[in-house]
């Protein structure tokens, strides 16, 4: 269940034009005629950009219905075609773009937010808008082109997960007598998890598959320890190999071991990595400046290059395009493979080629018990109120006192390193505030660089709210 302390977080975020695109309150921001308003100006700058058609999906929240309906009558005023591929996870609906060749998609719906808050999230060819293209929407937007006669669009709905299936049943071998148990948090996931790894072969127990927006169990944040307890305990009596816990989206994905281990992101990305690496040599690993410095040192023993970007999800598609990365990765659990796949955030698929690697032997578990380890925190968001939080973020960079650490600021964040661990802080993709990350080789290390994180945050901002 949640917290009262999320419920007021969730209202105190104001509606957001961010790097993964829009967030606000259903319905007094986000309301059909504001749907129908950015449908109608997304329609034209589609046009504009040589292209003729938006392929729209959304997620599991009631108001998604009927934002989705009216962005689409919006986008077919302005005479541009409509593929609906209704309500389906993320990987899904990127997959159908593709297999279609429609390179604009968009995607109503918040991730694991509360159902008071709805989202639209807009890629064009596989990458998010950028403020550039944000700008030129939002103009069209506020002037509207005149009403000049044009046909409508043609509306297309479109089944894309037997598609997505088959495609994905031609990469990965048969799993065959594994045993999985899936958490999808009552997110979109547990549309397809399911057939997916029944599909690949596997004996499969669900938790929690059916979409619900009130998300009656947990939030669908597995990076959240706190939402793993009930995959936890299903897999200290359901005899499986593996647990795998989705986010709302399918874009991120944890995996659990019977014994309680927890395989995130950065497990995962030193498992990818030296799989990748034996055949491979050389072969570039982008992570973000945020992940473990486990994972770097992991590359580069096995023979690989590593490349740290900061960023999160959102411009990831570009940096693995600017450097040749075959395997990208962020903090916030985005895993991204252009090698066999599509590059783009797809827990599905991510899953699948652990579960390849890990059933190379008889003991699933014990290979990734084996991964390199790190006393680590996971992503910690703080609400920054009425502060902007890029001007908290450079007082903290340039008033904040780290004795006996090296320093590195980039346009999005901190980074602040010493021996034995490292503090990370940055503005935050999707809501108005800052995130950090601690790692460190002992927890006595881990508490020291937090509290030390918490005192200087207090001393240049001491309205911020704490979340360490």
């Amino acid at each position: 269940m949640h917290s009262t302390a999320k419920a007021a977080q969730a209202r105190s975020q104001p509606t957001l034009y961010g790097a993964e695109g829009i967030r606000g309150f259903w319905p007094a921001d986000l309301h059909p005629n504001f749907a129908r308003s950015l449908g109608q100006a997304l329609g034209h700058w589609v046009r504009a950009q040589g292209e003729t058609a938006i392929m729209v999906g959304r997620d599991m929240r009631l108001s998604s219905v009927q934002l989705s309906a009216a962005l689409q009558s919006g986008v077919r005023e302005a005479g541009v075609k409509v593929y609906d591929a209704g309500m389906c996870s993320a990987p899904v609906l990127y997959f159908g773009a593709r297999l279609l060749e429609c390179p604009v998609t968009v995607r109503v719906g918040a991730a694991h937010d509360l159902a008071e808050r709805n989202g639209v999230e807009i890629a064009h060819d596989g990458s998010l808008l950028d403020a550039a293209q944000w700008t030129a929407v939002r103009e069209r937007m506020s002037h509207p082109a005149p009403n000049a006669p044009t046909p409508a669009g043609a509306y297309a709905p479109v089944a894309l997960q037997a598609c997505y299936i088959a495609r994905l049943l031609c990469d990965i071998p048969s799993l065959a007598g594994l045993r999985v148990v899936i958490d999808a948090g009552n997110g979109t996931a547990g549309l397809t998890a399911p057939a997916l790894f029944r599909a690949l072969g596997c004996e499969v127990t669900e938790l929690f598959c059916d979409p619900d927006e009130t998300f009656p169990q947990h939030l669908p944040d597995p990076t959240d320890p706190r939402n793993l307890q009930d995959l936890t305990y299903c897999l200290r009596y359901a005899n499986a190999d593996l647990g795998l816990a989705f986010d709302a989206d399918a874009r991120r994905v944890v995996a659990v071991t019977p014994s309680g281990q927890i395989i995130g992101v950065d497990q995962q990305l030193v498992l990818f990595a030296r799989d990748l690496l034996k055949d491979n040599p050389g072969a570039r690993i982008l992570s973000d400046t945020q992940n473990s410095r486990r994972v770097t040192a992991a590359v580069e023993d096995a023979g690989g290059q590593s490349i740290a970007a900061a960023g999160g999800r959102a411009g990831m598609r570009e940096r693995m395009q600017a450097v040749g990365a075959a395997i990208a990765g962020d903090a916030a659990g985005h895993v991204c493979f252009t090698d066999r796949w599509f590059g783009a955030p797809d827990a599905l698929y991510t899953a699948a080629r652990l579960l390849e690697i890990a059933s190379r032997t008889n003991d699933t578990a014990a290979v990734l018990e084996a991964l390199p380890r790190a006393y680590a925190t996971p992503e910690l968001q703080a609400d920054t109120g009425a502060s902007d939080p890029l001007n908290v973020l450079q007082s903290l960079a340039s008033q904040g006192q780290f004795t006996g650490s090296s320093q590195a600021v980039d346009a999005t964040g901190l980074r602040v390193e010493y021996a034995d661990g490292v503090g990370v802080a940055r503005s935050a993709d999707s809501l108005a505030g800052l995130v950090f990350r601690f790692e460190a080789d002992t927890p006595q290390a881990l508490v020291r660089i937090q509290s030390t994180f918490r005192r200087q945050l207090r001393r240049v901002a001491p309205r911020v709210q704490v979340p360490f």
